[in-house]
């Protein structure tokens, strides 16, 4: 776990188990890293008038960077910080993979 997140949900490693148990076949369930918002956030709100972003993900950074203004967390250079990246698989098929 990095050294800025903390655990926010009691048993919430209980929720990967239950998902990848409920799905026949599934060898790994968690978060994926979304790249398209590993720009600066002059692109993903529009405000730097070079880059043609839709409505919705303008709105969505601007209520991300409201977001993190009204916690007291630096917003950085980029929005790639926003998506986590967990992964949870069994031993088993942690072993297949050599």
């Amino acid at each position: 776990m990095q050294d800025d997140c903390y655990i926010k949900k009691d048993n919430w490693l209980q929720d990967f188990i239950q998902c990848f148990y409920s799905i026949d076949h599934c060898g790994l369930a968690g978060e994926y890293l979304n790249r398209s918002w590993d720009m600066p956030w002059t692109e993903l709100t529009g405000a730097d008038g070079k880059h043609k972003v839709s409505r919705k993900k303008r709105e969505r950074a601007g209520f991300y960077i409201e977001t993190l203004r009204k916690w007291g967390i630096p917003k950085g250079e980029t929005a790639s910080h926003l998506t986590s990246v967990v992964h949870f698989t069994s031993r088993k098929v942690f072993d297949l993979c050599g």
